[in-house]
């Protein structure tokens, strides 16, 4: 009987501190407004100049070798990527969650970027 009571103690106390670990870090991963429309802005920037650079509008060297362009693209490809989870981590979550709500999808996977240490 004692038992019993213990290890329903037990469970209910490890619910209190689990809802305490992500009332924290939901605390914590609020970074002030205008930190998070920088953040938005360069990500978004990030990928724009990114797709840019692929379809050679801007940083096309006519003597660079298939090799090296190619070598690029890839890095192009990586920083868009890169960019767009920038935007996707600091836009307003009402936004981020309208179409499919990739923001919380984010969090919920990759929790690590729901907290400044992570970010």
């Amino acid at each position: 009987r004692f038992a019993a009571a213990g290890a329903r103690g037990a469970r209910v106390s490890a619910a209190a501190a689990g809802q305490g670990v992500v009332n924290i870090s939901t605390f914590v991963a609020q970074n002030p407004v205008c930190v998070k429309a920088f953040c938005c802005i360069v990500g978004l920037a990030l990928s724009i100049f990114s797709i840019l650079s692929i379809f050679n509008v801007i940083g096309h060297d006519p003597s660079e070798e298939d090799s090296d362009r190619f070598r690029d693209n890839v890095q192009s490809f990586y920083t868009i990527f890169f960019g767009g989870i920038i935007f996707l981590v600091d836009v307003n979550g009402d936004c981020a969650d309208m179409l499919c709500s990739a923001q919380t999808w984010l969090f919920r996977y990759c929790h690590f970027l729901a907290t400044n240490t992570g970010r």
